[in-house]
């Protein structure tokens, strides 16, 4: 539990940063450091909670997609983003891909490639 307050705290600190830098969490977590192992695992978890909040990568070019699914379920989570509620909700563009599966398959897949950025809730 330590570790997971450590965690959120250094997330909480770190995320103003990053989205003025433009530096993912994902490219953080890759960066040869101790605490970058622990966000790794804590990343690659995938859990994702009501109070995440996820926004499209302002670096990533909607152009380069093909498939007008992904460029919709991309636009729909736009610049100013969408929580995990969202994602979660019956109606979420997550819920109704071609390819079926949950919107954590297909979230968690936009989040690899680097479309949308992640923002774990930081829990007080």
């Amino acid at each position: 539990i330590e570790l997971q307050r450590y965690l959120d705290l250094e997330i909480d600190i770190l995320t103003d940063d990053l989205s003025r830098n433009r530096i993912t969490i994902n490219e953080l977590a890759n960066l040869d450091f101790p605490e970058s192992h622990e966000l790794r695992e804590l990343i690659d978890s995938n859990e994702i909670e009501e109070g995440d909040y996820f926004r499209l990568n302002p670096d990533f070019d909607l152009s380069r997609l093909t498939a007008e699914h992904n460029k919709s379920r991309l636009m729909w989570i736009g610049a100013f983003g969408r929580t995990g509620k969202d994602l979660m909700s019956s109606d979420s563009p997550y819920n109704h891909q071609p390819s079926g599966g949950s919107y954590k398959k297909h979230i968690n897949w936009d989040i690899k490639q680097n479309r949308v950025i992640h923002f774990k809730r930081v829990r007080g």
